[in-house]
Parts: structure tokens; sequence; C-alpha cells
């Protein structure tokens, strides 16, 4: 009678083929985003201050979807990609763009993604009533907005204040407010409820490939 030794496995680690197939999977959906943004740019409606484009939806959603490190991974690349000269932004790229006043939002993108999704994954993993879900949900795309609109607000105003010649330095914070935020955060707040439901329709279907 034989007997060999008894050795502990981890039935649950990851074999090499799902860890090389996993990140595949998250290479190609970064790179889905960084393309999805750069669309979402060209889609818009120019104004001033800021530009009315869907890039902040998009933003969101590649942070409650991706979760927040691949949704901040998507989010830098993309502001790298613009900032070296590649035409991914609404107006084209290059460093210029970092005197510009509507420059903050556009690097608002980056905590955007990465706040929105922290707090998106963090939520996911507790169990919910169906209505307690979607107001959490809600919740973290609207502080993941609201930290857009901060980032965009607070380099509008120093921008304003300290660099800009056209005399805008004149200009309040509450200018600033209902100048370039009010007229357009209703619409990403709006668009926080088909962005919740693409999140978890996206993180089903990615779970059953």
């Amino acid at each position: 009678m034989t007997s060999e030794p008894f050795r502990l496995t981890d039935n649950n680690a990851p074999r090499p083929r799902e860890k090389n197939r996993d990140k595949l999977l998250s290479m190609t959906l970064v790179a889905l985003f960084c393309v999805l943004m750069i669309v979402s740019a060209k889609i818009s409606l120019l104004s001033f201050p800021v530009p009315l484009t869907f890039q902040l939806p998009m933003a969101v959603l590649s942070g409650m979807f991706l979760g927040w490190r691949r949704g901040l991974l998507t989010q830098t690349l993309y502001l790298v990609m613009g900032l070296a000269g590649l035409p991914v932004f609404a107006s084209g790229g290059g460093l210029s763009y970092v005197f510009t006043p509507t420059f903050g939002f556009l690097f608002g993108f980056v905590p955007c993604a990465f706040v929105g999704g922290y707090m998106y994954d963090k939520i996911f993993r507790n169990q919910f009533s169906v209505r307690a879900e979607y107001a959490f949900y809600f919740l973290c795309g609207l502080v993941a907005v609201i930290v857009a609109y901060i980032c965009g607000t607070a380099y509008m105003y120093v921008f304003f204040k300290y660099i800009s010649a056209d005399g805008l330095s004149s200009w309040p914070i509450s200018k600033i407010i209902g100048t370039a935020v009010l007229p357009f955060i209703w619409k990403d707040i709006f668009l926080i409820f088909p962005i919740i439901y693409m999140a978890k329709r996206l993180k089903y279907l990615t779970r059953r490939a």
C-alpha cells in the first residue's frame, strides 16, 4: 500500500490561461473605452465656455464598469494621448490645452473615474434590496460627476484669475458656476440612470463570457 504526501491546493486560484485571458480582456476594454472617449468627444455642441459633449458620462461608465483601477488607467491614457498631440479632444490635442479654461474638466475625468469606480466596487460587493442598490449606484455616479465639475470649476477660476489676459479675472466663482456648471450638470446627472443600467449589464455579460 502506497501513500502520497498530502498537498494543500487552492481550487479557486486562477490558472495561467485564466490570468492571460483576464489580462487580454482588461487591455481590450481599456483600449475600447479610450476609443469611446474619443468618439464621445467628437459628438459635441460647442458652446462657451464649456463644450457640451458626452465624455463625462463615458468617464463615469468607465469607472463603474471597468473598476477604479482600469477606469483610472483609461482616463489617464486618454489624457496623455491628447496632451501628446493626438487629436482626441473635442477640438484636437496638444499641450496648449493646458492653457485653456476648460482643461480642468478634461483632467477631472481621471478622479471622476477613480471615485465612481472605487465607490461602485465597494458597494457592488454588498447585498442590498433592488431599490437600495440603485440608490447607492446613483450616489456613486452623482459623486463622480460632482468631482469632475469641482476640478473643472476650480481650474477655470484659477485660469481666469491668474493666467487669462481676456479681462475675465474679475469673474467670481459664482459666475463660473452659473456659466460653466449649472447649464450642463443636469444632463450629466440625468445620464447617470442609463449609465447604471449599462454598467450592471456589461458586468453581467463579461462575467458570462
